[in-house]
């Protein structure tokens, strides 16, 4: 994308309402996808986005599962 323009990600209200969402908890793009009630690869579009305009950062977590 270049420079990002920040005004022209948050335009977006899909992109706000993640936002918004993320201000209050931690969320996997899952749980974002099913409230936003979009595809992972619109959601995968918008987080992408997002992170090179610097508003969002993500981390890995690993689950342990006991067998």
């Amino acid at each position: 994308m270049g420079e990002t323009n920040i005004f022209k990600v948050l335009a977006d209200s899909q992109r706000r309402d993640i936002l918004i969402m993320l201000r209050n908890e931690r969320l996997n793009a899952g749980e974002i996808a099913e409230k936003l009630q979009i595809t992972p690869a619109a959601l995968s579009y918008h987080l992408k986005l997002l992170k090179n305009a610097d508003l969002i950062s993500e981390y890995k977590e690993k689950k342990l599962c006991l067998l």
